[in-house]
């Protein structure tokens, strides 16, 4: 027999990121946003602030807010903790990093933020063309 999960559970909380995705493809972007704002919580509440699950939440949010044409500095900031998770997990010299980077730097480009932006402009020159060399398998 099935037990049921608390609603903060964890584990509600992967269905419920790949229920705000369906809804965002279906161009229910309100409610899209609503599941993924309840996902974050119950993430961050679960594996922390700073983990791969919140990014992944985050980043799902982001879309969806930029598909209703949400405030870009709202949406800046939630790029900038992606990156900074991703960094943290994955490296700051990872491929992950660099298409988070890609994003923020066009968003600091739509927000006309040129001085704040020419740092990430050159580390992410760094990381394609360390990418670009790479061999790939």
């Amino acid at each position: 027999m099935l037990k049921a999960l608390p609603p903060d559970d964890q584990a509600v909380s992967f269905p419920m990121l790949h229920l705000a995705i369906t809804l965002y493809n279906l161009n229910q972007v309100e409610e899209a946003e609503k599941y993924a704002l309840e996902a974050l919580h119950i993430r961050e509440k679960a594996f922390g602030k700073d983990s791969l699950p919140v990014g992944e939440a985050l980043d799902c949010l982001v879309s969806i807010q930029k598909k209703q044409e949400k405030d870009d500095d709202k949406l800046l900031e939630h790029l900038k903790r992606i990156l900074r998770i991703q960094e943290k997990a994955f490296g700051s010299d990872s491929e992950q990093v660099m298409e988070m980077l890609k994003k923020v730097v066009h968003y600091m480009a739509r927000l006309g933020l040129k001085h704040e932006k020419l740092p990430l402009e050159r580390r992410l020159t760094h990381l394609r063309e360390k990418f670009k060399l790479a061999v790939k398998y």
